[in-house]
């Protein structure tokens, strides 16, 4: 049994065998001892060498503690990157992970209070070195090897699946059915659901199949749709980009949560779920926040 075999069992019933335990016991006191030997020493150090009163070494010290205090978490972490532990557990899950994502944001928020001023000063001084223009192209390089990782990640795997029948929802089938239509002037036209007459548009107003027809239309087959799919989805890191950089007037910050977008589990999830058009959402919708923030209404 693997070691993620174990933390799973651990997680879900609390059970383990007496060896197992014994190391994950031991961790934990190693780690307590490591956490608190060094503060010490270093506060004897001080004392015996230097002289410096308690007190001073206690507040460096206090806020070193600080400054760390966002790996307190990282014990969470195991289970949480472990789909076994939380296997048909959502509940548990997302209760976990929201427990996570409060603590860490508040560990973040005391950590970068706590930092020393003159660290934060050098590194401003070293990102104003660097030129508007190159932090511009930077960052524009940057969130562009991302998408085409991820564009180019997520349609091999995709049609890996689809060619292992692998896709067996109906809408693939409807709407790669209704793509090859409406290049040939067929609008709308459905037949596995239809026959061979009536509008799709009487169940939904998927007027976006306009915008991918001259994409499928360079390769007419199921396969072409899941591709698209991915590269739509994958786009949206763009507009996310020039949102948040516009909205926190940091392009490293639009690139930390362009990146974030790029690696969310959940969203990963949909593209091996045949194709829809919910899930190419958030590059209209996002798009559409970022021409409305600019002004550009056209």
């Amino acid at each position: 049994m693997s070691f993620f075999d174990k933390l799973a069992g651990f997680v879900q019933t609390n059970k383990m065998q007496p060896g197992p335990r014994a190391v994950y016991l031991l961790t934990m006191l190693t780690g307590g001892i490591a956490s608190w030997v060094p503060p010490r020493g270093y506060i004897l150090w001080k004392q015996l060498r230097r002289r410096v009163p308690m007190r001073a070494s206690l507040a460096k010290v206090f806020r070193a503690g600080l400054v760390l205090s966002p790996l307190i978490l990282t014990g969470l972490l195991p289970p949480l990157c472990n789909w076994r532990a939380f296997d048909k557990q959502n509940v548990q899950f997302l209760l976990l992970a929201l427990f996570f994502g409060l603590c860490l944001e508040r560990s973040l928020r005391v950590s970068f209070q706590a930092m020393p001023a003159r660290l934060c000063d050098s590194f401003d001084r070293l990102i104003a070195r660097v030129s508007e223009k190159t932090n511009r192209r930077l960052a524009g390089t940057a969130i562009t090897v991302g998408v085409v990782l991820f564009v180019g990640y997520f349609s091999y795997f995709v049609v890996m699946h689809h060619y292992r029948i692998q896709t067996h929802s109906w809408a693939l089938a409807i709407f790669d059915n209704l793509r090859w239509n409406l290049i040939r002037g067929e609008w709308f036209k459905a037949s596995p659901v239809l026959g061979r007459t009536g509008s799709h548009l009487q169940y939904h107003a998927t007027f976006l199949a306009y915008v991918i027809a001259p994409l499928y239309a360079l390769r007419q087959q199921a396969d072409a749709l899941i591709v698209i799919q991915a590269l739509i989805v994958g786009s949206a890191a763009f507009p996310i980009f020039l949102y948040v950089s516009l909205k926190m007037e940091s392009r490293w910050a639009g690139l930390l949560l362009a990146y974030a977008f790029l690696i969310h589990a959940p969203m990963h999830g949909p593209l091996f779920y045949d194709f829809h058009f919910l899930t190419t959402a958030p590059f209209s919708i996002i798009w559409v926040l970022y021409l409305f923030e600019t002004g550009r209404r056209g």
